[in-house]
């Protein structure tokens, strides 16, 4: 590939990352921008490319979300009581009761 289609894989890509974060179809951005900027490639690299590029955009918003997304990652502000009544003090109940105090969001 040469300089002028690298500009347009990154023009391309910018359009990607934009409307991946708007209410929008980032998959019809990127197939009307293609159309006026056309990559010299075949077609089987094109259909590659438009899954690698949306993978992309998707990989980010769940490294950026991931602490939403992950439902096993400690509370940062834990209750100082437990959910529970009345806690259990040994027992399979008592290791059932820490963990959804450390893990599980009840509200």
């Amino acid at each position: 590939m040469n300089f002028i289609e690298w500009l347009k894989v990154i023009l391309l890509g910018i359009v990607e990352g934009i409307t991946e974060w708007l209410p929008i179809s980032s998959t019809g951005h990127l197939i009307l921008v293609n159309e006026f900027v056309k990559l010299k490639q075949s077609d089987a690299f094109m259909e590659m490319f438009d899954v690698v590029i949306q993978l992309g955009a998707i990989l980010a918003v769940v490294v950026i979300f991931w602490e939403k997304l992950w439902p096993f990652h400690t509370k940062k502000n834990a209750p100082a009581k437990s959910w529970f009544a009345k806690e259990a003090t040994e027992g399979f109940m008592a290791t059932f009761q820490q963990f959804c105090n450390n893990y599980c969001y009840m509200d």
